[in-house]
């Protein structure tokens, strides 16, 4: 009877590569910040010999707020990134958010990836190698007091002098009032763009036409439907919301 390894792939089959399955973009305005993810997910069974015997395509929500804080999250194992910031639901600034969600996800990021090497390191191989690289990215939004804010890390593997595997949280310093995670490579220019934005009457419909183009680019791993929250005025609240994002 064979046995398989069932979990949540959510980067590109060669790690080296941009993560995938998602395509998040947080934008930050002069009054408001808007996050806009897509929700298409793969789960794919994993042999023994580390082949890939069965993929399933679902909707999945890659954002979550309890009306002061918000968190958007791409890559490897989402469901787990989730269950760690629903736990940290009691916070209300980002920056604790992101401080507190980081450390813990690390450490079950590690400790997932070190089953996974020892349990069926054909597919570790497969996937891995001796590669290092980004595995996972958030991004924690809201206020601090008055103030919009907005903070984003990665999660990447590395390897220790002794050739251990280990994990490198690595903070991301917002540039142009952007950030973004996951598949970005075909609207990057429009994304920091001023006349991109200045076209568009509406934020939300520009995110939208964004997620939406590289969605042609990688229909198997990024598509609608698109989730949008606003953070504005003291308030965090969804724009437009399926249901699979249920508070």
């Amino acid at each position: 009877m064979k046995m398989y390894l069932v979990f949540l792939i959510a980067f590109f089959y060669q790690f080296n590569h941009a993560l995938c399955q998602t395509t998040i973009i947080a934008k930050r305005t002069t009054d408001a910040i808007y996050v806009a993810v897509d929700s298409k997910t793969q789960l794919v069974s994993i042999g023994r010999k580390g082949d890939e015997v069965h993929i399933d395509t679902v909707n999945i929500c890659k954002a979550w707020h309890n009306g002061k804080v918000g968190f958007a999250l791409a890559g490897r194992y989402l469901f787990e990134s989730k269950k760690v910031a629903l736990q940290l639901s009691h916070l209300t600034d980002p920056v604790e958010l992101y401080n507190a969600h980081a450390p813990l996800f690390g450490r079950m990021l590690l400790d997932s990836l070190k089953k996974i090497k020892e349990g069926n390191p054909e597919y570790f191989n497969l996937q891995f190698g001796k590669d290092t690289g980004e595995v996972a990215s958030i991004i924690a939004f809201g206020f601090q007091g008055d103030s919009l804010c907005m903070v984003q890390s990665t999660f990447n593997i590395v390897y220790n002098e002794k050739g251990e595997l280990d994990i490198e949280v690595k903070p991301i310093i917002e540039d142009y009032g952007v950030y973004a995670a996951g598949y970005y490579d075909h609207i990057e220019e429009d994304l920091i763009s001023p006349e991109f934005w200045r076209k568009r009457k509406r934020i939300d419909q520009g995110l939208k036409e964004l997620i939406n183009r590289e969605a042609k680019y990688h229909p198997m791993h990024v598509g609608g439907p698109i989730n949008i929250i606003k953070v504005q005025n003291g308030t965090i609240e969804w724009i437009t919301k399926n249901d699979v994002c249920i508070e």
